[in-house]
């Protein structure tokens, strides 16, 4: 099954909802599941995709183009999530 686990923090946060997120990402994964992780890049320093334990992760810096009030990067961040979204077709969003 394809899941998209949509969550506002994820690794390498740590926190209560970002490590029992990780836990369950990481259980589906190895029942089989493909899963894509789509998450904030409050840092500027993380990449915006990469591959933790075999889960990709996509960071998508919604609040920094919230802040700049920046319509054109948020149209830009809608395009790229719908793209994702069709490319892989998830089974399941979470």
């Amino acid at each position: 099954m394809r899941i998209l686990f949509w969550t506002e923090g994820f690794w390498p946060r740590i926190g209560g909802v970002e490590r029992g997120a990780l836990e369950l990402v990481l259980a589906l994964r190895q029942r089989g599941h493909e899963i894509i992780v789509m998450t904030r890049q409050d840092d500027p320093g993380l990449p915006g995709r990469e591959n933790h334990h075999g889960v990709r992760i996509v960071r998508v810096p919604f609040l920094r183009a919230m802040a700049d009030r920046n319509p054109g990067q948020l149209l830009t961040i809608r395009q790229e999530v719908t793209q994702l979204i069709r490319d892989f077709a998830p089974d399941v969003t979470h």
